[in-house]
Order: structure tokens, then sequence, then C-alpha cells
């Protein structure tokens, strides 16, 4: 899983990528493309272009939101490798049960069985 702050790049990345792929920013692109052949801007027209951004309390309640939401998702993955760990206690368990419960020559032919899982 990726880390916190993966998540958070490819978050920022796909905003980025949004607002340029907007319809907005394409035609402000196109009006500044140069060339005929293959048609592009340079980075220092791009670099000019005006970029669309959220006023700062909106900003701030995005920013908040996203790290409430970012906290839940790290204790839900707490929580999953905790029952991930308790499945495994369990399973462990009762294999044990069961081969306690069973004669010695057949705990080698359980155990060869649930060694293909």
């Amino acid at each position: 899983m990726l880390s916190r702050l993966g998540r958070i790049k490819v978050r920022i990345f796909n905003v980025i990528m949004t607002t340029l792929m907007s319809p907005f920013m394409q035609d402000l692109i196109i009006d500044r493309a140069t060339g005929m052949t293959a048609t592009g801007i340079r980075a220092s027209k791009l670099k000019l272009l005006p970029v669309p951004v959220a006023p700062l309390a909106e900003q701030k309640r995005i920013v908040a939101k996203v790290n409430q939401l970012m906290t839940l998702c790290d204790e839900l993955e707490t929580k999953l490798r905790q029952a991930e760990t308790d499945s495994e206690k369990l399973i462990n368990a009762a294999v044990s049960h069961v081969l306690q419960s069973i004669q010695p020559t057949a705990q080698e032919e359980v155990l060869t069985s649930l060694s293909s899982f």
C-alpha cells in the first residue's frame, strides 16, 4: 500500500492532471500553442498560464477533510492488519485443536493436505 505521503502525492498529481485536461485549460493552451507540424507550447508560456485555485478558506476546508479521511484510512488499515492477525491466530488454534483430537497417524495426512493451502 502507498504511504500517506504517497497517497497525497497521487491526489495532487490527479488534481493537476484534471486541471490541465479541463476545457478551460485546454483552450488556454491551444490559444498559446505554436508550430505547424508539431504544435506545442513552450515551458516559458506554460508557466504564465493562469491556474484556477480555490479560495484559501476552501483550500483549508479541503485539507481538513482530506486529513480527516486519511486518519480514517490509517485507522481502517490498522484494524485490517489486526483482523488478519486475529484470523491467523484463530486458524492456527483450530488446526491445533483438530490435530490434538485425532490419532497421531492421521495428523500427518491432515498436515499434508493443509500444506497445499
